[in-house]
């Protein structure tokens, strides 16, 4: 099964240079072949040190070295075809904040939660994303289950953001690599025909 998101370490020591950590909003990404060719892209670089892409979020974080590198990291998505659009980059050579000062985020109706350890860290903002969708009909499961037990490949195909249509996905048992979120419905036509 092909993973939906892809992580790659080149090595635990980060090449020369100011080290960096951008997080990229990542548009146009459909399925785990697009993951894997943007990170195994990437790693080519030799000061990246790491690569996480995820297509559930359309995200991608990015360790590197060097100074004015998180424009390359766009120029090298962007040459294979993705959109890419930098939400934030941190200096990782900065001393961490005290652990108290840290954001927690707690993503429901997705893929994981953030155990929190209440009286070791005080929590100063807390960042909630919720997957909120129209309510799943309840012969849905079923009938997907039935049409995989008989062979067929099931897509979901929504005009939702991608966090709320994976997690319709998981919910009917869809895998989330065949999800394709934010379509309008002439696209989701376009792409059945």
């Amino acid at each position: 099964m092909p993973s939906k998101s892809s992580t790659t370490r080149k090595s635990d020591e980060a090449p020369p240079g100011a080290r960096r950590r951008a997080t990229l909003a990542v548009g146009g990404m459909i399925c785990a072949v697009c993951v894997n060719t943007i990170t195994d892209e990437l790693n080519k670089r030799d000061w990246v040190s790491k690569v996480v892409v995820s297509l559930v979020t359309n995200s991608a974080t990015v360790e590197f070295s060097g100074e004015g590198k998180a424009g390359q990291v766009l120029e090298v998505i962007e040459d294979l075809g993705y959109e890419a659009t930098v939400d934030t980059l941190v200096n990782l050579d900065e001393e961490e904040p005290p652990i108290q000062e840290r954001t927690v985020e707690i993503l429901l109706n997705g893929e994981g939660i953030l155990p929190l350890r209440p009286r070791a860290i005080q929590i100063t903002q807390v960042v909630i994303t919720s997957a909120i969708s129209d309510p799943i009909r309840p012969e849905a499961p079923t009938v997907i289950r039935a049409l995989h037990s008989r062979g067929t490949a099931v897509w979901l195909l929504s005009g939702d953001n991608p966090t709320t249509a994976a997690a319709v996905a998981l919910q009917v048992g869809i895998n989330t690599d065949n999800v394709i979120a934010g379509l309008l419905p002439t696209q989701k036509a376009e792409k059945i025909t």
